[in-house]
């Protein structure tokens, strides 16, 4: 009686990083410190653990002010592509361009960059990932917006015991961001087993 998510660069899901949970009109930090999380592993270069902390700063802002600037809608990559573009500061315009690839009608632009149209209507749900075992950078970043996606999902019934199990999970431990978040969920979650 369960459900199965079969994720791949052709599978036409599409979750988006900026979703609110039910009743929010505005993020939480505990938000904004995710979408940062997402952001870090789509702009850090190899090697690189994380990013300059005055360009984090910055990019929390620019976070902020996004969600000021379109209300009625949820925000996406999209938006937050062409309000880097048009920044004062060369470093946000340099990320502006970085989202071109995760953006629009590219690979990853269809996973992430429009209205997320992900649903958990079963007790049981498996999400499959392999299928983005070729584009290993959209492989994290997807596989950290689906533990702050059911993260979110079960804050919507705090009575209901929920279980995430994570295989691969020490691809959620690639930088200082993802940690901090991730031991937030695992705080948060009523059970949660990581699987490396």
């Amino acid at each position: 009686g369960g459900e199965f998510i079969d994720v791949s660069i052709d599978s036409n899901v599409c979750l988006n990083p900026f979703d609110l949970g039910a009743n929010e009109t505005k993020p939480s930090t505990l938000k904004v410190k995710s979408i940062l999380a997402s952001l870090e592993l789509m702009f850090r270069d190899e090697g690189q653990e994380s990013l300059p902390k005055r360009e984090k700063a910055l990019l929390e802002a620019c976070i902020y002010e996004l969600y000021n600037k379109v209300k009625g809608k949820t925000p996406t990559l999209s938006d937050l592509k062409q309000q880097l573009l048009t920044h004062q500061v060369d470093a946000l315009k340099q990320y502006g361009e970085i989202l071109f690839s995760w953006t629009g009608e590219t690979a990853y632009g269809k996973l992430l960059a429009g209205q997320s149209n992900i649903k958990l209507n079963k007790n049981i749900t498996a999400i499959e990932v392999n299928g983005l075992d070729d584009f290993p950078d959209l492989k994290d970043v997807f596989m950290l917006l689906i533990t702050n996606f059911v993260q979110r999902e079960a804050e919507k019934d705090l009575a209901c015991p929920y279980i995430l199990i994570c295989d691969e999970a020490h691809r959620l431990f690639k930088t200082a961001s993802t940690r901090d978040y991730i031991l937030y969920c695992y705080r948060g979650f009523s059970r949660i087993v990581f699987l490396t």
